[in-house]
């Protein structure tokens, strides 16, 4: 009897790995967790038209692989902010399923639209 016990404990603790170990899997396509927000790969504007941005977890930003400053976000309030060579600009940003909007803090009529790829 104990040592049927002390197998089936052995066979739960693998079976709460493995379901671990695949929840880590299910992540964002860039790799990075999934609840970081605006953390992962965008493609700007609709269709076929625009420019694939990567948000990464240590706040670079990247366009079509070319490094475009540091990002600062904070997921409380939905600010995020850019420092790049043209200054920083303050942004606030939108999230609703796969659809990533930033509006400029200084223009909101200034507004950039995003699908997480």
């Amino acid at each position: 009897m104990k040592k049927s016990i002390k197998c089936l404990s052995i066979i739960m603790v693998m079976i709460l790995m493995m379901l671990v170990a695949c929840a880590q899997e299910n992540t964002s396509n860039s790799g990075e967790s999934a609840n970081t927000g605006i953390v992962g790969k965008w493609k700007e504007g609709y269709g076929d038209i625009g420019n694939v941005y990567e948000f990464k977890s240590d706040h670079t930003v990247y366009a079509e692989g070319y490094n475009m400053g540091d990002w600062y976000g904070n997921d409380v309030s939905g600010q995020v902010n850019f420092n790049s060579s043209n200054g920083t600009q303050s942004w606030t940003y939108e999230l609703s399923g796969n659809s990533l909007t930033l509006t400029h803090k200084e223009d909101s009529t200034e507004k950039m639209y995003f699908t997480r790829i």
